[in-house]
């Protein structure tokens, strides 16, 4: 009768053994790769962000598991039990999906308070490991921004050091025309006028002044592009001392066809000089 005794005790202990809960030889990895993704209609998360648990499953586990009765307390029990369907019918898609399962959990499972305390708590864990990532990332982002950041202001600094001397060496060759063009206009002028005292009718007065003598001021469309460009440089240089974000490039220089105005200034030249030469004749 003794013997009988301890039989049926060994059975007993290997009866609770073998009734040992499966949640506790289940590693948070595998609860996340079971759980994770999106709800009833997601799937797995194939990126590198910390997959998520969602509230819609946390939901599923509080009915399941009656944790929070009280909150669902007022429900109709129709649309309780309907909830109830759906949850286990979820869960056990999942059970039985062998790209998410790896571990030995059956739907009861997740009736137990412990699995409600571990899956809340892997929810948050996750949640949090994903709000760090998204700062982290964010954090990245702005740094990256600000290496672009000064990367163009460097660029546009160098472009706008070129840019105020070639207009600089622009506006000296402009200055040089305008040395040239402006006696030869008074010269023409004067000589027509002496010209025009001595024979109005004059074959070399037929033509009308040259363009470029009526103009005033002398050059007057180059010296306005000039300063323009120089405005403009100005107003950049200004919001770089502000320092606001500067995107773009210094605009291209005024685009002057110096030769052609060389030629012009020749022509002119010797228009002069034909009509002084006209003067002196007896």
């Amino acid at each position: 009768m003794r013997n009988m005794g301890m039989a049926l005790a060994g059975l007993a202990l290997i009866g609770l053994a073998g009734c040992k809960s499966n949640l506790a030889d289940t590693t948070d990895e595998q609860l996340v790769q079971l759980l994770a993704g999106g709800g009833f209609f997601g799937s797995v998360e194939s990126d590198d962000r910390p997959p998520q648990i969602t509230r819609r499953t946390v939901e599923c586990v509080e009915i399941l598991s009656g944790s929070r009765a009280e909150v669902y307390k007022d429900m109709p029990a129709e649309l309780a039990g309907m909830m109830k369907s759906d949850c286990r019918q979820f869960l056990q898609g999942r059970l039985d999906d062998p790209k998410r399962n790896t571990t030995t959990l059956e739907l009861s499972d997740f009736e137990s308070a412990e699995m409600m305390e571990r899956v809340t708590a892997l929810a948050a864990k996750q949640k949090a490991a994903l709000t760090a990532l998204q700062e982290q990332r964010a954090a990245e982002q702005r740094e990256a921004e600000e290496r672009d950041r000064k990367a163009r202001r460097e660029n546009l600094t160098a472009e706008l050091v070129e840019a105020k001397a070639a207009i600089a060496d622009l506006k000296a060759e402009l200055q040089k025309r305008l040395d040239k063009i402006a006696p030869a206009c008074t010269a023409l002028v004067d000589a027509r006028e002496k010209l025009s005292q001595k024979n109005w009718e004059h074959p070399l007065l037929l033509p009308q002044l040259d363009v470029r003598c009526i103009e005033e001021p002398l050059l007057a469309n180059e010296k306005f592009a000039v300063l323009q460009y120089e405005e403009q440089l100005s107003q950049i240089e200004a919001q770089m001392t502000q320092e606001q974000d500067m995107r773009g490039n210094i605009p291209g220089l005024p685009a002057f066809n110096l030769a052609r105005i060389d030629d012009q200034i020749a022509k002119i030249e010797r228009e002069a000089q034909e009509v002084q030469a006209a003067v002196a004749e007896p």
